[in-house]
């Protein structure tokens, strides 16, 4: 065993009866890592600038609000069969999981007539006037695009056969995506934000991005870009050359036997009664 990678939870990381210190007892020479997954899951929120950072929280009180007590909670429920909504309740935010503000902030977006009716009835004002609000909203629907993506790329990192060199490769592309995304924003271009520009279609008799949405993006992606560098910075250009180009880092001498193995374990592989996991 020469590595460990665990979260940041206390029981891993205590430094006394922590379980990487029950590990290391055992094998002093292992490696303890922090989980890239959980890295990337834990930066998502620290990035938000303070316009859309107070949305989330307001959605959070609007979660809250409904789902705090069983009687608003039964009545929003009926109020969604009745208006046959795509959902019939909301999800609580929790900051543990890593996929609950994006499931959190689609179903507001999903079912804000819905909250608008219910708040109208129960003379909530504050919380009308927010989802009243155009730039609310946008900031709103920008959110839902964001997290959906992030939510995409966490999952891409996880299951079965997954390994670093996949996770390499999602990390880059996601990387080419925030500069190329940071690059139509700039020419007030959202089209790969599906939700925000369905909102601009009704919002925007010209359909294009405002300029106090165009500058808070902007400046989200550039953090978020830099947050990135900042929690991998270990990745490296040509750190698994020699698996995804074995032949080039190879010598000379040695590339014909090289090519020879690669055979007969690709031969192996592909027989029906050899399975690798």
């Amino acid at each position: 065993m020469c590595g460990c990678c665990t979260d940041g939870a206390p029981a891993m990381l205590e430094t006394k009866s922590g379980f990487q210190v029950c590990v290391k007892r055992r094998a002093p020479k292992v490696k303890g890592i922090h989980c890239v997954i959980h890295r990337q899951a834990l930066k998502a929120s620290k990035t938000l600038p303070v316009p859309f950072e107070k949305v989330l929280d307001q959605i959070i009180q609007i979660v809250n609000f409904v789902k705090g007590g069983a009687l608003n909670s039964r009545l929003f429920q009926q109020l969604c069969y009745d208006m046959d909504a795509t959902h019939h309740s909301l999800l609580f935010h929790t900051n543990v999981r890593w996929l609950s503000t994006g499931n959190v902030t689609e179903q507001i977006f999903q079912l804000r007539d819905e909250l608008k009716l219910f708040f109208e009835v129960q003379g909530k004002t504050e919380f009308l006037a927010w989802l009243n609000n155009e730039e609310w909203i946008m900031r709103l629907t920008y959110l839902v695009d964001i997290f959906e993506q992030l939510d995409k790329l966490n999952l891409r990192m996880q299951g079965r056969n997954t390994n670093i060199i996949k996770f390499v490769d999602a990390f880059r592309a996601f990387m080419s995506k925030l500069e190329n995304w940071k690059r139509k924003v700039n020419a007030k271009n959202v089209t790969m934000f599906e939700k925000l520009t369905s909102i601009l279609d009704i919002c925007d008799e010209d359909k294009m991005l405002p300029q106090f949405a165009k500058n808070e993006i902007l400046q989200h992606l550039t953090v978020l870009k830099n947050e990135f560098n900042r929690y991998f910075p270990e990745l490296g250009d040509d750190e698994f050359d020699l698996v995804r180009l074995p032949i080039e880092r190879v010598p000379d001498d040695y590339q014909d036997e090289f090519l020879d193995v690669g055979y007969m374990i690709q031969t192996i592989i592909q027989k029906d009664d050899f399975k690798i996991q």
